[in-house]
């Protein structure tokens, strides 16, 4: 869906619960409400109401926002905590002997600079 027809439809839900809707009833109007109900509604709302509401919304987090704070939010079940043991050799060591096995022990230039 558009993010055109998302905020249309979280103004007019914030306009029939700020009318005094329950949310289920306000969901249940969204459902059977026809194109020309809709279109009187956003007709109906000016620009500065239409602005108001659309900060509200953000305010709150936008539709999906979560709103049982008592309860910690889920951990992320992608990362479980298992880190993997390192084989001793640091990035940059592997790397040093991959190039002095490929090319020889001169590879590499040392980092120390030569005094005059």
């Amino acid at each position: 869906m558009s993010e055109e027809i998302i905020n249309e439809f979280d103004l007019i839900i914030e306009h029939l619960i700020g009318s005094g809707f329950p949310v289920e009833e306000a969901l249940k109007l969204m459902v059977n409400m026809s194109e020309e109900k809709r279109l009187k509604i956003l007709a109906s709302l000016e620009e500065e109401d239409s602005d108001r509401m659309r900060d509200r919304h953000q305010e709150r987090g936008g539709h999906a926002a979560r709103t049982n704070y008592k309860n910690p939010p889920k951990p992320n079940l992608a990362f479980k905590g298992e880190v993997k043991k390192s084989d001793g050799m640091s990035a940059l060591e592997k790397v040093k002997a991959d190039l002095q096995a490929k090319y020889g022990k001169n590879a590499i230039i040392s980092g120390k600079k030569k005094s005059k």
